[in-house]
């Protein structure tokens, strides 16, 4: 049985899924945990998300220095709503990557 090639967005939905289900909290994490794609996408994968957050570690950090008052606003509701930008920015990152292989 030949194994199916995931593009990087069926990695970011399955890391999503982690997210969403309170499985992981952080996406290099989810991405990591996931039964989907090979080591060598996942690193790449995880390659760009950290160039998009550098200097920073992680997403509530690069808010919390980016977007001060998004930051404020979502945590003072807790975990819960930091999640809930954490997806969105998720859903935007499949959206890139469906460009992108629609592309060529």
């Amino acid at each position: 049985m030949v194994k199916r090639i995931r593009s990087d967005a069926d990695i970011l939905r399955a890391a999503r899924k982690r997210i969403a289900l309170k499985k992981s909290d952080q996406l290099c994490y989810a991405i990591d945990r996931t039964k989907v794609g090979t080591v060598e996408q996942k690193t790449k994968l995880m390659r760009w998300i950290q160039k998009m957050l550098y200097p920073h570690c992680n997403y509530s950090v690069w808010l919390r220095d980016k977007h001060p008052d998004k930051f404020k606003e979502l945590s003072g509701w807790g975990e819960g709503r930091l999640r809930e930008g954490r997806l969105a920015w998720i859903n935007w990152m499949i959206n890139e990557c469906e460009k992108e292989s629609d592309n060529g």
